[in-house]
């Protein structure tokens, strides 16, 4: 399997709010686990904290994939 250059962005909103934090990172793809992040942030009680995460390697653009948490308090 080739090597890939992937451009990634892992990224926390509070829903419908402010930005927790965004870590763009590019990593070298082959065929095994890649890591990133990580986001060390907090949000407010109650809140639901949308996280996403998007991946391209040119001429891809990146389809981002996304999941909304609520925060427990």
């Amino acid at each position: 399997m080739p090597v890939q250059q992937l451009d990634t962005r892992l990224a926390a909103d509070v829903a419908g709010g402010a930005n927790l934090d965004a870590l763009p990172q590019s990593v070298t793809f082959t065929a095994s686990t890649v890591v990133l992040g990580p986001l060390d942030t907090t949000a407010p009680c109650g809140s639901t904290v949308h996280a996403s995460l998007a991946v391209s390697s040119y001429p891809w653009a990146a389809v981002p994939v996304s999941v909304d948490v609520p925060v427990a308090c």
